[in-house]
């Protein structure tokens, strides 16, 4: 519910930068004479912390995916189904 108020609220703590970003974005489009009330702010705040969260969990995906290069079908010497052959060095 969006009620007439004078100032934007203020980012929610304890955010990250992606977290702070959608917070930014989400409270820039809001008109100048509104504001969010209580309710809103509660879910605005969850959903930059869980914008945070799948900034993270995205970092770890790229960190791990660049490290496993190698399938078990490469250890035992048979043919990766399509899709997943392994360009690292067979062994």
């Amino acid at each position: 519910m969006l009620r007439t108020v004078s100032a934007p609220p203020k980012t929610s703590t304890g955010l990250a930068a992606a977290g702070k970003a959608l917070w930014k974005r989400i409270v820039s489009d809001l008109p100048g004479t509104l504001e969010f009330d209580q309710r809103d702010l509660v879910v605005l705040g969850r959903a930059a912390k869980l914008s945070d969260r799948i900034a993270e969990a995205d970092k770890a995906v790229d960190r791990d995916s660049a490290v496993q290069t190698r399938t078990a079908c490469d250890e035992c010497g048979q043919s990766a189904p399509a899709g997943l052959a392994s360009s690292g060095p067979r062994g």
